[in-house]
């Protein structure tokens, strides 16, 4: 059946739309004026001319809505970049067949014919807010255009919306293969020129069928340097090298050059296909026979074709400014603007004069003479490409290679990312000269100078107005996210570059008369801070430590109020940049502040942890709004002159009027309940408790995550308590009915024989049973609530049915308890609900709260956002009513409904169970209001918390990861799977703890052990960075590097020890300091001059110990590695991504003794965090879609799929991750449905996006490689399918080691297709491994393992090896034989094949008996013959 990617690519793909009111959020990106040109004027005319510029590096590579490249320009006639492609978004947009919205609105996925197709939003009705249905269908109709290009005679039909603008249309015919190399155009209707900020719908004549004109404008100034910029695009670019910097947008993707073929075409390497064709496992990936980890060769990493795919054509030689600018004031007023420098292939050069109407050749001679006089054949022509193609065949031919190149790739491969996504692995590439000769592309122009004044984006207004757009209906909430997303986009990317040039010591500090390590810096309109308590606010916090981590909590903050959205209260731009161990907070500027003394701009909070307070009742009113959606409890202080003061929120949240007129919060670093395992200071009794480590800080709090968790197990409770109610009524009705008809019971057969039968199926005793007078104390209430009981279910009742080994032992978890919980808990797990069950006399068993967790997940919401707007439950997401901005507003009413009815009822009001929390609760200096009574109960709930993390939130974790639920691969995997579920990072230490008992969690105890010790080794790392002066950075890293993963002691590198000598000189000279360092450096010395292995393995070991709590038993990391089975190598990768540092891709040696040397060090780039949000309307769709395939409607899963890939579209872009998840499980349900064809279709964009925006070794795309070599064998194409594998096999050797559980499917999966190819003993390593790692991982007696040795028995009776085939096949019978029974097919067709085999055995054993004997018959007549 065809779906939408198969579908003709027609001229009615809808481009790019952007609403007007946001023109200045999202059209001025392109405004900045180009650099490298000293004569350029910037003025405002020029801004508002016919051109206009876009910034290749920040601004010219970001997804413009609905895929355009680039986005939008400030006077629309700069087309998008293409990186060396013409027209790759036309593609894309005809690919997600983004349609008109008039058409979509009236369609519903039940509508759509094709199960696979991207499918339209539900139709509009009339928003809550009483707009109007029809002026809303007037802005969202289409009309029918005609676009007649130059120097052509046949119009091309496209179609548009109304609410689109002009530029959108010059955007569209930009990605045209004829327009991409034009710039300087206008659009006219019957000879008049259209604005091009004005809608189509509004442009008067405009009409279906209106023919639109493409003319050619004459050239200004700044428009023949934008056109220098788009020819440097078309052919300037090398995607390769490109891509290794994520320059241009541009970022790796390995899976073409891999499969080497073309997956849409009709599959070759089916039944039909030789063995010979089959490629054989190479060398680097063979399974080695012991459970060590065996290192994988780094230079592996880069696939050998990727050089051969990425194919650089070079057009010119040289293109640069010519010396004889600027142009005269005579030539100037004879229309020369600028003098262009070329030089062809062929050796020619020549000197190129840009004037308005064109360019031409010009008698100077580069470097030589000047003439400005045209030559006798000038070749004068409206465009560089068309010129320089006139003048040197070679240009011609390979300017058209490179097109045709481009078309050849896939549209996702080259489209630009909305980040950059940077590799860990460098090839040495060799440095070529630089074609296109502008102070741009030298990198020589200074990031002060960048930007000129009058030019700066005011990324505080941008956002905050995109934020406050419309959103009455479904396409306003639409535009209105798509032009947050650019603006967002855009501001990540200048933070970063501002970020770099402040480290790096680019910009002047804003208060240079203060110690550089408090410096801070502006710099378009951007504020950056360093990450040091610079004010001493966090003195009594932990110092820098705290100041490091509170900014990282800030940004957390900042994303959780961006969630809630409360009208009125305004959050910064905030992002987080880790570069060069320095933390740069980058954050919008708020009007007016720098203006004011930052004392007194502050209107509402305190600066002094409470000891002086602002009030103001705006703030306080937005705040009480968002404290209640946080479950937050509002709570007194008293400040120094004992004034009682409500806080909605946190004491540390303070509030600034801007000159604009908004209120905004910031410090928001302390919003959620602190953690008391990790609290040396509590409020209860206003003692400090036994702690027995040294804390960094003490700003830790839990995640939200688990409060979501925690709140939603506690409704559920509150909900069984209601549940045996109503049975327990039933039950008194059904007693006093039978009493009335049979006569007097016996009260105690009754009292003996009822039962209540709890959802384990398990019998208790009533609530009413005699048991203290028949009145239930709270005592055993809590007790048959407590965790102990809890995880005792677990291990009795669902652990020992998957595998009796399988046996978390209450010791253990005793004993980590006992670790980790310093902090004296002495309640139970829930004591918030004992006014839940004091009302009702019953005990109520909450059925094993693992079972409870796993139905829970599928029903709670997936972000805190959906829990902080007060749903439970996941529903659909209601299109056709004005969508969440109407729901939030009536949210109130329809609570208070809710609960009136539950009230009137039900006996229990689940609207009780609604724990409030402080966060500043266990927060020293604060002098606290309230009543001992209620800061109890305040210390109690954040205990409780905390108590539900460590009880049930980590048992049910590594439950999951022995029932193989989760397997992560590494510590970025397991981070995020652990955040899902509500755990720090810092709790590791005590999943290693129950993972180390097990065999089974080997895998997990690895990666804990391992990010434990990078953890604390990238912070060893950051303090060596700070005092490293720039010139000794490569130095030092590579002498970290070889301390962190060699043994010998004392490892001094030459470079640091002649640093050392060189200072000692100096300190006896009388010398001065050191210089060099050109940043925010405080000390020049070397401070790595001291360090070795041995005093490296101890810090990190006592690092451990205090963060952790877990004490590493290992001498060395040599010691570790060998014990553990880590590999070097993914120590190695790890630290890499987590420190940003970028090695040479060789294979390194880790027995020498320095390994690493200071050449190794490619670069060390930005680690990057900041603020992210999903489309809530394509996030429900997205959610629904799950919740239907777990019912079984795979058919109206599809649909809202669908439909959630194109809201996500409409938004991001084609290119972004919630896309890649959408066809993720379309590509899983087309491969159940038998589709092959279209499973491999979307998985291989999957694979590519995934590579793309998360990297090209990240977890999420190795398990994509994996599953289109699974649809590949699915649909017989073995070849392509053994190569996918060969790479994961690599991948997860490099990421984490041979012993892991995906290695077994992996594994099993190579050893089937090479055994059916023929190659029966390369597979039978291959399956042996499998074998052993699933009796590991799946149990000796699992089905899986049968299939191995079913498989594995094939292949040994093929090689001979009939012996041990029989083995195999007799343990597969067994197990068939316990699992099915002796009648199954299964089990009948084993006992057949084990015949089978020892008849062939027997037959060949007779047949080397009988040619022995002949051997010996014939050595027997020699003897006699002599």
């Amino acid at each position: 059946m065809p779906t939408v990617m198969e579908k003709e690519q027609g001229e009615n793909s809808s481009p790019g739309k952007t609403t007007a009111p946001a023109k200045q959020a999202v059209d001025r990106q392109n405004s900045l004026s180009p650099s490298g040109c000293p004569f350029h004027s910037g003025s405002a005319s020029e801004q508002n001319g016919a051109g206009s510029h876009s910034e290749p590096q920040q601004n010219g590579s970001k997804p413009a809505p609905h895929g355009n490249v680039a986005s939008v320009g400030s006077a629309g006639s700069t087309p998008p970049p293409t990186n060396g492609l013409y027209s790759p978004t036309s593609e894309v947009s005809d690919e997600l067949n983004l349609k008109n919205e008039s058409e979509d609105l009236e369609t519903s996925p039940k509508d759509s014919k094709l199960p696979g197709r991207v499918g339209p939003p539900r139709k509009t009705r009339r928003s809550k807010k009483g707009g109007n249905e029809k002026d809303e269908k007037e802005d969202f109709r289409t009309i029918s255009l005609k676009l007649l290009l130059p120097g052509q005679t046949d119009t091309i039909d496209i179609m548009h919306v109304a609410k689109d603008t002009v530029n959108d249309l010059l955007q569209y015919a930009f990605e045209k293969p004829d327009c991409c190399y034009r710039t300087c155009l206008s659009l006219r209707l019957r000879g008049r020129k259209l604005d091009n900020f004005s809608e189509i719908g509004s442009v008067s004549g405009l009409k279906d069928g209106s023919v639109i004109e493409l003319v050619e404008e004459p050239y200004t100034l700044r428009d023949v340097m934008v056109h220098i910029q788009r020819l440097q695009e078309l052919i300037g670019v090398d995607v390769l090298q490109s891509s290794y910097t994520c320059s241009n947008g541009l970022s790796l993707s390995f899976l073409n050059p891999i499969i080497s073929t073309n997956l849409d075409a009709t599959p070759t390497d089916s039944k039909s296909s030789e063995p010979s064709d089959i490629p054989l496992p190479p060398d680097y990936i063979a399974p080695s026979s012991s459970t060590s980890a065996s290192p994988p060769f780094i230079s592996n990493f880069y696939p050998e074709k990727l050089a051969q795919y990425h194919q650089n054509y070079e057009c010119l030689k040289r293109l640069s400014y010519s010396q004889w600018n600027p142009p005269t004031p005579n030539r100037k007023f004879k229309g020369d603007l600028l003098y262009i420098d070329v030089k062809m292939l062929e050796g020619e050069e020549f000197c190129i004069t840009a004037c308005p109407s064109g360019f031409y050749l010009n008698r100077s001679v580069p470097d030589v003479s000047f003439d400005p006089t045209p030559r006798k054949v000038a070749h004068h022509c409206q465009h560089l490409v068309t010129l320089l193609q006139q003048i040197s065949a070679l240009f011609r031919k390979n300017y058209s290679l490179l097109q045709k190149d481009g078309e050849r790739k896939n549209v996702y491969e080259i489209f630009p990312v909305p980040y950059p996504v940077y590799p860990w692995l460098l090839p040495k590439q060799d440095v070529k000269p630089i074609t296109f000769r502008t102070d741009e592309c030298c990198g020589l122009k200074a990031a002060t100078d960048e930007l000129l004044v009058g030019q700066l984006r005011d990324w505080n207004e941008e956002l905050q107005t995109t934020r406050e757009l419309s959103s009455s209906t479904l396409q306003h909430r639409v535009f209105r996210d798509r032009a947050l997303f650019k603006v967002q986009s855009d501001f990540v990317q200048a933070a970063i570059r501002g970020a770099k040039a402040a480290v790096d010591g680019q910009l002047y500090p804003l208060n240079p008369s203060e110690l550089e390590r408090n410096h801070m810096f502006l710099w378009n309109n951007i504020f950056f801070s360093t990450g040091f308590d610079g004010r001493g606010h966090f003195k009594d916090f932990g110092g820098d430590e705290a100041g490091h981590a509170a900014a990282n909590y800030d940004l957390q903050g900042v994303s959780i109020l961006e969630k809630l959205g409360i009208k009125g209260l305004h959050t910064l731009g905030a992002v987080l940049i880790d570069y060069r161990g320095y933390r740069v907070f980058a954050q919008t500027i708020v009007p007016g502040l720098l203006q004011r003394e930052q004392d007194t701009s502050i209107v509402y909070g305190s600066m002094d942890n409470g000891k002086n307070f602002t009030r103001n009742e705006e703030f306080e009113k937005l705040l009480t709004q968002c404290g209640s959606k946080l479950h937050i409890r509002p709570h007194k202080i008293l400040t120094e002159s004992n004034e009682e003061v409500d806080i909605p929120v946190s004491v540390e949240v303070k509030g600034i009027d801007g000159t604009d007129g908004r209120h905004y919060v910031l410090d928001l670093f302390r919003i959620l309940p602190p953690d008391p395992n990790y609290s040396s200071y509590s409020n209860e009794g206003g003692e400090a408790a036994s702690v027995t480590r040294n804390l960094r800080h003490k700003l830790y709090v839990l995640r939200p995550e688990l409060m979501d968790h925690y709140l939603c197990a506690g409704q559920r409770l509150a909900m069984e308590l209601h549940m045996f109610e109503e049975m327990k009524k039933t039950l008194s009705q059904q007693q006093k009915s039978e009493a009335d008809k049979g006569g007097e019971a016996d009260k105690e057969g009754v009292s003996n024989n009822e039962t209540e039968v709890t959802s384990e199926g398990q019998n208790e005793p009533k609530a009413d049973s005699p048991s203290k007078g028949g009145v239930v104390t709270n005592e055993e209430v809590q007790a048959s609530l407590s965790p102990d009981k809890d995880m005792n279910m677990i291990a009795e009742n669902e652990l020992e049915q998957l595998n009796k080994d399988i046996d978390i032992s209450l010791s253990s978890l005793g004993d980590a308890d006992a670790v980790l919980n310093n902090v004296s808990i002495d309640h139970t797990q829930f004591p918030s609900l004992q006014a839940l069950e004091s009302s009702s006399p019953a005990i109520i068993i909450l059925a094993n709260e693992d079972d409870a967790g796993v139905e829970f997940e599928k029903t709670t919401p997936t972000s805190f956002s959906s829990l902080l707007g007060g749903q439970s439950n996941v529903e659909k997401p209601d299109l056709d009513e004005g969508g969440v901005a109407e729901k939030n507003e009536q949210e109130g009413k329809t609570n208070d409904k809710t609960d009136q009815s539950t009230t009137e009822t039900t006996p229990t009001k689940f609207k009780d169970f609604d724990v409030l929390f402080n966060p500043d609760i266990l927060t020293a200096g604060i002098t606290h209001a309230d009543s001992a009574e209620v800061l109890h109960k305040d210390n109690v709930n954040v205990n409780e918390l905390s108590t539900y993390l460590t009880k049930n939130a980590l048992p049910k974790f590594v439950r999951d990861c022995i029932y193989l639920n989760i397997s992560p691969i590494d510590g970025t995997s397991l981070k995020s799977l652990l955040h899902s579920r509500g755990i720090n990072i810092r709790y590791i230490g005590k999943i290693a703890m129950l993972a180390k008992t097990r065999e089974d969690l080997d895998h997990i105890h690895r990666i804990c052990v391992t990010e434990m010790i990078l953890r604390t080794a990238k912070k060893r790392f950051r303090k060596l960075l700070l005092t490293t002066p720039l010139n000794r950075v490569s130095a030092n890293v590579a002498h970290f590097l070889n301390c962190l993963l060699t043994d010998t002691e004392e490892i001094v590198s030459d470079e640091v020890a002649a640093t050392t000598k060189k200072k000692s000189k100096k300190k006896k000279g009388g010398g001065g300091s050191g210089g060099g360092a050109s940043g925010p450096v405080t000390k020049t010395t070397s401070a790595g001059k001291d360090l070795s292995q041995g005093k490296l393995w101890k810090l990190l070991v006592e690092d451990v110990l205090q963060h952790f709590l877990y004490t590493l038993e290992y001498n060395s990391v040599t010691h570790m590695c060998t014990t553990c089975g880590v590999s070097k190598v993914s120590l190695l990768r790890e630290f890499c991504n987590k420190t940003g540092v970028q090695i040479t891709l060789k294979d390194y040696k880790f027995s020498l003794t320095a390994p690493f040397s200071e050449d190794d060090i490619a670069c060390i780039v930005p680690v990057v965090k900041h603020t992210d949000f999903k489309p809530l309307e394509a996030s429900g769709l997205y959610e629904l879609a799950q919740v239907q395939l777990q019912s079984g409607n795979i058919k109206v899963a599809l649909d809202y799929l669908s439909e959630a890939v194109q809201l996500f579209a409409q938004v991001f872009g084609p290119l972004h991750v919630n896309i890649a998840n959408c066809y993720k499980v379309i590509a899983r349900i087309h491969h159940a449905l038998g589709d092959s064809k279209l499973a491999i279709s979307y998985q291989h964009k999957t694979v590519i996006m995934y590579e793309r925006l998360l990297g090209v070794d990240h977890s999420s795309s190795i398990s994509a490689y994996f599953h289109l070599a699974q649809y590949c064998c699915g649909a017989e194409r073995n070849v392509v399918a053994l190569r996918l594998l060969y790479r994961v096999r690599y991948l997860i050797m490099l990421t984490h080691g041979e012993d892991h559980p995906e290695m077994s499917n992996v594994d099993f999966y190579i050893g089937l297709l090479l055994s059916n190819a023929g190659h029966y003993e390369e597979s039978q390593a291959y399956l042996e491994s499998a074998l052993r790692l699933q009796n590991k991982f799946h149990g000796s007696q699992s089905i899986t393992v049968a299939t191995t040795h079913h498989l594995l028995a094939n292949s040994l009776t093929h090689i001979g090896a009939f012996a041990e085939a029989k083995q195999n096949e007799r343990k597969a019978y067994n197990i068939y034989r316990t699992k099915f029974g002796p009648d199954h097919a299964r089990t009948v067709q084993s006992y057949k094949d084990v015949r089978y085999i020892t008849e062939k055995q027997v037959s060949y054993d007779q047949t080397i008996e009988l040619a022995l004997q002949g051997i010996n018959k014939s050595k027997t007549s020699k003897g006699t013959k002599q």
